[in-house]
């Protein structure tokens, strides 16, 4: 039976003589590969992006990572919230699910017995007030 390591063993083995077939092919032709043109081609690139990376991470301290975090979750705090009013908004368009956002609020008092004692405690505070 073959199973997952054994068909990754074959693609990591295929890889390797795969490699060394086309560096021979380099070798004795004297012509750059694909592989080795574009290597050549992004090796300067990739590097100057790395060193960017680096520096930015090695500016980077306490409490410039504890702020760059406050505003990332404060950002996703925005977007959460944003959609949740979106949501609401959509809910409240409908004449059902309103009467329930006002009996949840406390706006309109619970007359019926099919509404949870929850919502009925909320309704008789509110009236209180």
């Amino acid at each position: 039976m073959i199973t997952v390591p054994t068909i990754l063993l074959a693609f990591s083995l295929l890889g390797i003589l795969s490699m060394l077939g086309i560096k021979s092919y380099e070798l004795r032709t004297g012509k750059n590969s694909l592989l080795a043109r574009l290597s050549d081609r992004w090796n300067h690139k990739l590097a100057s992006w790395t060193d960017t990376i680096h520096m930015w991470f090695a500016n980077l301290n306490r409490d410039t990572l504890i702020n760059f975090i406050i505003t990332c979750i404060q950002f996703l705090i925005q977007i959460t919230r944003n959609i949740f009013e979106r949501i609401v908004s959509k809910a409240k368009e409908h004449p059902q699910s309103k009467k329930v956002f006002d009996m949840v609020s406390g706006k309109t008092p619970v007359r019926r017995g099919g509404a949870s004692v929850y919502l009925k405690k909320i309704g008789e505070d509110r009236l209180m007030k």
